[in-house]
Parts: structure tokens; sequence; C-alpha cells
């Protein structure tokens, strides 16, 4: 395997959410170990790893061969930006209700949203309890709306695709995000959101305010 292939396949993994950097060893040309540089508290396992090298590029590779090591992130930056923390779904008879929590600086910030028990519904709820525990982070006066979700493929990946509306006085901005989708497509939706507004949202605060988004390997929701 040369360099190339192989720099495309560490540059592709190290956009997984957390991780900072990746890089492959290889004996008699095939990937023979993995050691990965990741955000201490992201979450980021070892399963995830195998399951996106063997999703994204066919690649199998045992667990002992993925060594990783957790890098402390700076107080300061650490400090500034928004993390997601959970993504939680429930159902009672024919409602749903999605909810989603947000950290920043030691604080959590929830947002709710339900609607009818619809499956292809459910991506779009969560996607309203996003946009409502941002409001409570920034302001409820975020005037920020939802126009399309959809999850596509491209190259045989799976993306989850987000186009949305930002209103200030009577200018609109339309702001569209992408992730690639990893364990849980619903997790997805968030970080989907989230990337769209990476760079408009510090603007609309007194305070610089950075996102740990980052896009995820294909996978499913168990």
């Amino acid at each position: 395997m040369d360099r190339e292939k192989l720099s495309t396949i560490e540059s592709q993994l190290a956009r997984i959410h957390g991780v900072l950097s990746v890089r492959l060893r290889t004996r008699d040309d095939e990937p023979a170990e993995l050691h990965a540089l990741v955000l201490e508290g992201s979450g980021v396992r070892r399963t995830q790893i195998q399951s996106a090298l063997f999703g994204g590029f066919g690649i199998e590779l045992d667990l002992e061969r993925i060594h990783i090591v957790e890098l402390a992130p700076d107080e300061d930056e650490a400090s500034a930006r928004i993390r997601f923390h959970s993504v939680n779904v429930y159902r009672e008879s024919h409602r749903v209700e999605a909810q989603v929590e947000l950290h920043r600086d030691g604080a959590a910030f929830v947002g709710t949203a339900d609607g009818a028990a619809i499956r292809d519904g459910i991506p779009r709820i969560v996607a309203a309890a996003t946009l409502q525990a941002l409001r409570k982070l920034v302001g409820e006066d975020l005037a920020l709306e939802l126009l399309a979700l959809e999850a596509r493929r491209l190259g045989g990946r799976r993306l989850m695709l987000s186009h949305l509306v930002l209103l200030r006085g009577r200018e609109e901005t339309h702001l569209t995000g992408s992730v690639l989708v990893a364990q849980d497509p619903l997790e997805a939706v968030v970080f989907s959101l989230l990337d769209a507004l990476n760079r408009v949202l510090p603007t609309l605060e007194s305070e610089l305010v950075e996102f740990e988004v980052e896009p995820l390997f294909e996978g499913a929701r168990g």
C-alpha cells in the first residue's frame, strides 16, 4: 500500500469526532498497526475506529493492533467549546419526544421536541430539540429554522445533510451542514446542525464560541 493511499485513510479517520490525528503502520504493504491521538473525554473507542476502517476501506484490523492516546484540551479552549453530550428518544403510544443535551463551560443546555412516532420524522424531531438547546445557549431570540434534513449516500458512504435559514432583521442567511454518519444516525443529525452553524453562531454572542464538530463514518443505530 503506497503512502498516498495511507495518507487518504489517515486523513479520513482523523475526521471522526474527537480524533486529532492518525498514523497507520504497514507490514508487507498491508496495514498492521494503527495509532490515534484523540481528545480526552471525546469517547472515541477502538471499536469505532475498527468499524470505520472496515466500513470505509474494507480493512480488517484486530483491536489489539489499534492504539489510542488521549490528549487533554487546553483549558481556555475547552471552556469555550460547545460539546455534544447526548441525544435520547422516548416513545409513548403514538408520540415521540427527543431530548438533546449540549455542554459548555460546565453548564448543560437541554432541548426537547416532540411529534408523531413516524420513523422518517424522528430525525427532524431531534433537529428541533437541537435548535432549542442552542437557543437556550445563545439566546431565545435566535431566529433559526430548519428547511431540510436528508440522509444520502456518496461514494458508498452515508451522509447527513442539513439546510437552515438564519434570520437577522430582514436578511436571510442560508446555512448547510454535513457529516458522515457513524454508529448513531441521530447523533449525526446533531453534528450536521452544528456543522452548519459553527461559523455563524459565534457572531451571535459577545464572546467567541468554537464547536467540536468532525464528520463521522458510516454506521447504523443499534
